[in-house]
C-alpha cells in the first residue's frame, strides 16, 4: 500500500537520480509512492528526464536495487522487470536478467551454457544463496520434485510452461533474438520461432 508522500526537496530527487541513477520506478519504490506520482515531481520541480547514464554494478549498487525479504530470505528486485517476474536490467549496454547478474557479482562467472536455477522457486529473487548453476535439466528435475510441473501433459517435451512463457518475454520485450535464446535453452532456432509464433505451446 502507498502512502501520501511530500513532494521532496529538488536536490534529494536530483541525488536519487543522478548520482544514485535510480529508475523512476525504484525511486517510486524507495519513498513509498507511486511512478505517477514521483513523475508528477519531475515536472513540479523542473527536473529534466533525460536518458540516464549506463549504470556500473557493483554490489553497492547492486544492493540499492532490491528489497531484502527477511522470512523467506529472498532478495526481491525493485527494478525493471518482466510480466513474469524475473528481473531485468542491462550490462555494457546488454541486456541480462538479473539473477544472472548477482551470480556473476557475489560467486562468479557463469559456466558457457548453464542456466543459473532458483532453489526458492521465486524468479524475482536475486539472493546469491538461493541460486545454482545446472542445466535445463537439472531446473526440469528440481521442479519435478516440487511438483511444479504438474498439468504439464507431455512428459516428452524439453521445454516446460514456465520456459515457455520466459521465451515470449524475452523475445517480445527485444532482450535476446531468437538464436541466443535458442542456444540458451538448448535447442532449435526453429522451435524457438514456433514458440514466439505461438504455432506450438497455444494453450498458454
Amino acid at each position: 500500500m502507498k502512502y501520501f508522500t511530500p513532494t521532496p526537496s529538488k536536490s534529494k530527487l536530483l541525488f536519487l537520480y543522478v548520482e544514485e541513477n535510480l529508475t523512476i520506478k525504484e525511486i517510486a519504490f524507495k519513498m513509498n509512492s507511486t511512478i505517477s506520482i514521483v513523475t508528477r515531481w519531475f515536472k513540479e520541480l523542473k527536473i529534466s528526464r533525460r536518458k540516464q547514464h549506463t549504470r556500473q554494478w557493483n554490489k553497492s549498487s547492486f544492493f540499492r536495487a532490491l528489497m531484502p525479504e527477511p522470512n523467506s530470505g529472498c532478495w526481491f528486485w525493485i527494478g525493471q522487470s518482466l510480466p513474469k517476474g524475473y528481473g531485468m536490467t542491462t550490462v555494457n549496454q546488454k541486456p541480462i536478467l538479473t539473477h544472472r547478474l548477482s551470480y556473476k557479482l557475489f560467486i562468479g562467472e557463469i559456466p558457457k551454457g548453464k542456466l543459473i536455477c532458483h532453489h526458492c522457486d521465486t524468479p524475482s529473487c536475486v539472493n546469491p544463496d538461493h541460486l545454482f548453476v545446472g542445466t535445463h535439466a537439472d531446473n526440469m528435475k528440481d521442479m519435478s520434485s516440487k511438483g511444479l510441473t504438474k498439468g504439464e501433459k507431455c512428459g516428452h517435451n524439453k521445454l516446460k510452461e514456465q520456459d515457455v512463457l520466459l521465451i515470449r518475454d524475452l523475445y517480445q520485450n527485444g532482450y535476446y533474438s531468437q538464436s541466443e535464446i535458442a542456444k540458451e535453452f538448448n535447442v532449435q532456432q526453429t522451435h524457438i520461432s514456433a514458440i514466439v509464433r505461438r504455432i506450438i505451446w497455444k494453450h498458454i
